[in-house]
């Protein structure tokens, strides 16, 4: 499952070995979107981090291609 590998990387680039990921959803911090230019993305923003990992590829954005999507 590509979403769930997407979210590992996610959080692997934030430096949890153990998220909880039931929470980070209800806290608003994970969500899954598709990006304007057609492709899912899994975002993991909180108070430290700003990730957004692409799921086909599980390529790391950087904040240029965040900025980019979202326009």
């Amino acid at each position: 499952m590509k979403q769930l590998e997407a979210i590992k990387k996610a959080y692997e680039e934030a430096g949890y070995d153990n998220p909880d990921i039931i929470a980070d959803v209800d806290f608003g911090y994970l969500t899954l979107n598709t990006a304007r230019n057609g492709r899912d993305v899994v975002w993991y923003l909180d108070e430290c981090n700003s990730i957004a990992v692409y799921v086909d590829t599980c390529e790391i954005l950087s904040i240029e291609e965040m900025e980019d999507v979202l326009e």
